[in-house]
C-alpha cells in the first residue's frame, strides 16, 4: 500500500518535505496540497506532477483523498491543524516545534490518543547517521561514564544581511513576532539541538538554567541567541535489575526453607549477568572452544568463566567437580529447577560467587554487605 500524503502549508520548508516524500515513491506519494496562497500551492503541486490543490486544509481533510498529512505551517497554527487532522482520522507528521504552550501540547495529546492515529513531531535529526551512531555508542557503554552532553546549532541567519530599512519591512515576518513564533530562536532552530540533547542523554531533566540575548536581529521581538544548561536525573543503567529483584523476592517469600539459599545464589548470578559479567560455562571464555557436557569444569574467576584444558594449564583454574558444575549451570538458568544444596555444597557456591563478585564488581573496594553475607548465609525466616 502506498501512503497518500497531503501537504498542509506550502511555504519554503514544505519543499524539503516534498523532496523527502518523493524519494520513497514505493511507500508514499503526495496527492494533495493546501495553502491560503494559490501561487505557493501551485508551486508545490508542480513539484509532484500536479497534486490536487486546496485553499483550506479542512477541505483537504474532508476530501477522503489522503491517509496522512504533513503539516508545514507557521508555529502558531500547528495545534489547530494537528487536532483537526487527528479528528478526521488522518495520521500526522508536523514540523517542529510541536506547538507553543503546554496547554496546547495537552490538547494535542488528547486528540491523538482519542483518535488512535499515528503522530510524529518532525524530530528528523535523531535519524542522522552521526546522531544514530552517537546514540549507539552511548547505549553500548563504550565511552564509559558520561558526565556531559553538548548539543548546539549555530548559523548566520539570512536576515542579518538586511539593511535597517529592510528589517522594518521584509524582515517583519511571522518569525519576528512572539505571538506567531512562540518565542525566538530557541523554539525555532534551537528546537533541534534541544531534542537531540534529550535523545542522547536518555534521562529526565530535573533542573534548567537558561539565558537569551538579541545581538543581531533587533527587529525581532525575542532572542536570536540562547544558551540552555540542563541537569539530568541519574540514568538507571540497568532497569531490568529491579524486575529481577522484585521477582526473586516474591519467590523467596514462598520458597521452601531448603531452597532459600539456592534461590539467593540464582538472584545474585542474575544481577551479575545484568551488569554484564555473566560467566561462560559452555565454551572456553578465552578462545571459544566448546566444552564437554559432563565432567569437572576448569573455572577461572579472573577470566570470567570456564576454560578449555589447554587454557586451564596456561592460566590456572579452579576445577569444579561434576556436581558443582551441574549446580552452577542450573543456578545460571532462571528456567532450570533449583538445585538442592547441602551445607558443604552451599558453602562452596557461596565462596565461588563471592570471589567472582569481588573480582568483577568490587574493583578493589570494600564490600561490607558481601562480607556480612559470607559470615551469615541466607536462611528462611
Amino acid at each position: 500500500m502506498t501512503l497518500r500524503v497531503g501537504i498542509i502549508g506550502c511555504g519554503g520548508i514544505s519543499h524539503a518535505h516534498v523532496r523527502g516524500w518523493s524519494a520513497i515513491p514505493s511507500k508514499a506519494r503526495v496527492v494533495a496540497v493546501a495553502d491560503v496562497s494559490q501561487p505557493n500551492a501551485e508551486r508545490v503541486s508542480a513539484m509532484v506532477d500536479g497534486a490536487r490543490i486546496f485553499g483550506d486544509y479542512n477541505d483537504l481533510l474532508a476530501s477522503g483523498d489522503v491517509d496522512a498529512v504533513d503539516i508545514c505551517l507557521p508555529h502558531h497554527l500547528h495545534k489547530a491543524a494537528i487536532v483537526a487532522a487527528a479528528g478526521a482520522g488522518k495520521n500526522v507528521m508536523c514540523e517542529k516545534p510541536l506547538c507553543l504552550t503546554l496547554a496546547e501540547a495537552d490538547e494535542i495529546r488528547q486528540a491523538v490518543e482519542s483518535s488512535g492515529v499515528t503522530f510524529m513531531s518532525a524530530h528528523n535529526q535523531v535519524f542522522l547517521p552521526t546522531v544514530a551512531a552517537a546514540k549507539e555508542l552511548l547505549g553500548d557503554g563504550l565511552l564509559g561514564q558520561i558526565y556531559k552532553v553538548y548539543s548546539s546549532d549555530c548559523f548566520v541567519h539570512p536576515q542579518t544581511k538586511l539593511s535597517d530599512e529592510e528589517k522594518k519591512t521584509v524582515g517583519r515576518t511571522w518569525r519576528s513576532s512572539k505571538e506567531t513564533m512562540g518565542g525566538g530562536e530557541l523554539i525555532d532552530t534551537g528546537y533541534h539541538p534541544t531534542y537531540r540533547l534529550l535523545y542522547l542523554a536518555g534521562s529526565e531533566p530535573v533542573e534548567v538554567v537558561a539565558q537569551t540575548a538579541r545581538f543581531r536581529l533587533h527587529h525581532w521581538e525575542e532572542e536570536d541567541t540562547a544558551e540552555v544548561m540542563l541537569r539530568f536525573a541519574p540514568a538507571d543503567p540497568h532497569p531490568e535489575s529491579f524486575e529481577v529483584l522484585q521477582q526473586a523476592l516474591g519467590e523467596l517469600e514462598t520458597a521452601p526453607a531448603c531452597t532459600v539459599e539456592a534461590l539467593g545464589f540464582r538472584l545474585l548470578w542474575q544481577l551479575v549477568s545484568i551488569l554484564g559479567f555473566a560467566p561462560s560455562v559452555d565454551a572456553c571464555v578465552i578462545d571459544g572452544t566448546p566444552l564437554p557436557d559432563s565432567g569437572s569444569l576448569p573455572f577461572s574467576t579472573r577470566d570470567g568463566g570456564a576454560l578449555c584444558a589447554s587454557c586451564a594449564i596456561q592460566r590456572g583454574a579452579t576445577h569444579l567437580p561434576e556436581r558443582d558444575r551441574a549446580d552452577l549451570v542450573s543456578l545460571l538458568d532462571p528456567a532450570a529447577p533449583i538445585p538442592s544444596l547441602d551445607a558443604r555444597h552451599g558453602a562452596a557456591h557461596r565462596r565461588l560467587l563471592a570471589r567472582y563478585i569481588r573480582y568483577h564488581l568490587g574493583e578493589g573496594a570494600s564490600l561490607p554487605a558481601l562480607e556480612f553475607w559470607m559470615e551469615r548465609p541466607w536462611a528462611a525466616a
